[in-house]
Formats: structure tokens, C-alpha cells, sequence
């Protein structure tokens, strides 16, 4: 199938390929779940039950670009991010991705968003690709500072990363 789930998952074997309004229910709790495990530092549980989330509700909801997938996919990429840098490329696109969802669904100056911004920019500068890392976060940091204000959390996470980069 489309979104992974095929005849032989177990999940299609106990829902039939009828579920459509109660079992989003499941997902978002395989997604709870994921992030417990990531919590008590479990990443491979973690990201195992954050890939079947996201294609369990990809299933779905019938599509890959969805509000619903956003707390997934940053869960996911957090995840990845954790495990070191072995994951750090594929981190990299689970962030893009949640970076288009962000913008699509959420708006490019929202906090959230901004903290997506200052995530990526962190793997890269984890990369040792620190010109990347500066760029982005010299971007961002005007966002910031405008959104949030220069006292903000995650503006102030910007402000380190380019210190430490300078």
C-alpha cells in the first residue's frame, strides 16, 4: 500500500481496510508512546514506534503533508538528532520536512516554527558544517528577536549558536 500499511500489517489485520475515524486514535497514541520511550532515552523504541505513527497516519489521513503528522515528525527528528551523528543527515530531512509543514500549516514567524529553524541550524553546527549552521541562524536571530523578543528562549539559543560559531 501507499503508506506502508499493507495486508500483513497487524494493524490492517485487526481494523480491516474499513478504519478511518477511530483509529487516528491508535497513531496518536503510538506517538505518545514514541515519545515516552524518547524520554527515557529508548531512541531505536522511539523512532521505531515514531515511523509507524507517521505511517500509520499518513494512512489515514490520506496524505504525507497534514497538521496532524507535525508533532510526529518533530518527535522523529528529535529522536534521530539524539542518536548522534550517524542520524545526523537523515535528521536533517526529517527537519526540512517538518520545516515545510511548519511553514505550510503553522506560518514561518511563529515560535514553533523559529525553534524548527534553530534546530536545524544546530545539527549542522553538531555536522561541524558551521557556515551553514551561521547562515541560518543569522537569518533567524531578526525573526526572532522581532517574534519573541531578545530575551526569548529560543532567541537566545540562536544568540549562542552563532557565539560558539564565532
Amino acid at each position: 500500500m501507499e503508506h506502508g500499511l499493507d495486508e500483513r500489517s497487524a494493524l490492517h489485520g485487526y481494523l480491516g481496510a474499513t478504519y478511518k475515524t477511530y483509529d487516528i486514535r491508535i497513531f496518536k497514541s503510538q506517538y505518545r508512546l514514541a515519545k515516552t520511550c524518547e524520554e527515557l532515552l529508548k531512541f531505536a523504541e522511539a523512532e521505531e514506534l515514531y515511523k509507524d505513527s507517521l505511517k500509520g497516519l499518513c494512512h489515514v489521513l490520506e496524505t504525507d503533508e497534514h497538521a496532524e503528522l507535525i508533532p510526529c515528525i518533530d518527535g522523529l527528528a528529535t529522536t534521530l538528532h539524539q542518536m548522534g551523528e550517524k542520524r545526523y543527515q537523515e535528521c536533517l530531512g526529517v527537519y526540512q520536512r517538518l520545516l515545510q509543514l511548519q511553514n505550510k500549516f503553522v506560518g514561518e514567524l511563529e515560535p514553533s516554527t523559529l525553534t524548527v529553524i534553530n534546530r536545524i541550524a544546530l545539527v549542522y553546527k553538531d555536522m561541524n558544517l558551521l557556515k551553514e549552521a551561521e547562515a541560518i541562524c543569522m537569518a533567524s536571530l531578526e525573526n526572532c528577536t522581532k517574534v519573541m523578543g531578545k530575551d526569548d528562549p529560543v532567541t537566545q539559543q540562536c544568540v549562542e549558536i552563532v557565539a560558539f560559531i564565532r
